[in-house]
C-alpha cells in the first residue's frame, strides 16, 4: 500500500474491486439493500382503509363501534350527560365518570398476559364499547397481516387475532352452520375455541337461540367452548349484566368454576347510568 492510500484513506486494489461489485449490485432489478430493510421493518405498517374494515368486519367487532380511542372528553360545565356522550362519540372518545373510570383503565392497559376478564354492570353503560375499543385496538396494531385460504379470514402471527361475538349470535351460527356448513369447514364454536382472543358479549343472556337448536345443546357448546380455551389458557373478554357469582346459577359449576380461575376471581363492575336514555 502507497503511503498516500495509509494516510488519506484511498482505496486499495480489493477494496476498489469490492466496491465496484457492490455498485454492480445495487444497479440490478429488485436490489434491495440491508439497510433499507431495516428501516422498512422500523416503519410503522399502516393498514389500507378497506383492509382494515375488512379486519374488523371479519372478526365480528361492531361497525358502530369503530373508531374509539383511548382517550377521555371533558365534561364542560353545565352539560347534559346526553349532550356529553353524543360529543365524545362523534369524536371517538370516552365519557369517563367515577363508575367506569375502573373499567376503562383495566381494559386500556390490559394485556393477554394477564387473563381473562369478567366485567358486569347495568344495560347502557359502555361494557361493549370498551371490549370493541380493545378488540379494534389489537387487531389494528402496526404488524403485518397475511390472508389465510384456509378459513377465508384475516390471520395475525399464525392465529386469528380476535373473535368478537355475543352468546346468541354465537349460538344461531352454530346451528346454522351444523344445518348448512360446509363438510370440513371450521365451526363458530371451532373458531371461538382456538382464536387468541375470544370477546363474549352479553353472557348470561338466556335467548332461545334458533329454531331447532335448544338451550341445552347451546349450553353444552359453551362448556365446551370454555374447557378448550381454559384448557389452552386463552384469554377472554366477558361482558354481562350479572355478576360473576351469578354464573354457577345459570350455566351450571363446571363453567362457573373455569371462569373463576381464568378471571382470578376478579369481576370488574360497572355503575352508571344508561347513556342510551340520557
Amino acid at each position: 500500500m502507497r503511503s498516500s492510500e495509509a494516510e488519506y484513506g484511498e482505496p486499495t486494489t480489493d477494496s476498489a474491486l469490492a466496491l465496484a461489485e457492490a455498485r454492480r449490485r445495487r444497479a440490478l432489478p429488485g436490489y434491495v439493500s440491508g439497510a433499507s430493510i431495516l428501516r422498512k421493518l422500523a416503519e410503522p405498517v399502516v393498514l389500507p382503509q378497506p383492509d382494515r374494515n375488512a379486519v374488523l368486519r371479519y372478526a365480528g367487532v361492531p361497525e358502530k363501534m369503530w373508531g374509539m380511542s383511548w382517550s377521555e372528553c371533558e365534561r364542560e360545565p353545565g352539560e347534559f350527560y346526553g349532550t356529553w356522550k353524543k360529543r365524545a362519540l362523534a369524536s371517538g372518545r370516552f365519557c369517563i365518570l367515577e363508575g367506569n373510570r375502573w373499567a376503562f383503565e383495566w381494559i386500556r392497559d390490559w394485556s393477554a398476559a394477564e387473563g381473562s376478564v369478567y366485567i358486569c354492570g347495568p344495560v347502557g353503560t359502555g361494557k361493549s364499547l370498551l371490549t370493541a375499543t380493545k378488540s379494534e385496538e389489537l387487531l389494528t396494531v402496526p404488524v403485518s397481516l397475511a390472508w389465510d385460504s384456509d378459513d377465508g379470514g384475516y390471520r395475525r402471527d399464525g392465529g386469528v387475532s380476535v373473535y368478537y361475538t355475543d352468546e346468541t349470535s354465537l349460538a344461531r351460527a352454530q346451528r346454522s352452520h351444523k344445518r348448512h356448513g360446509e363438510k370440513g369447514s371450521i365451526s363458530p364454536i371451532q373458531r371461538a375455541s382456538e382464536c387468541a382472543l375470544l370477546v363474549l358479549d352479553d353472557f348470561i343472556r338466556r335467548e332461545n337461540p334458533a329454531k331447532g337448536y335448544k338451550q341445552e345443546d347451546a349450553d353444552d357448546d359453551l362448556e365446551y367452548l370454555l374447557n378448550c380455551r381454559y384448557g389452552a389458557s386463552l384469554p377472554v373478554l366477558i361482558t354481562s349484566n350479572s355478576p360473576l357469582d351469578a354464573v354457577e346459577q345459570a350455566r351450571g359449576h363446571r363453567v362457573a368454576s373455569r371462569l373463576y380461575e381464568m378471571c382470578g376471581g376478579l369481576c370488574i363492575t360497572v355503575t352508571c347510568d344508561d347513556w342510551r336514555r340520557a
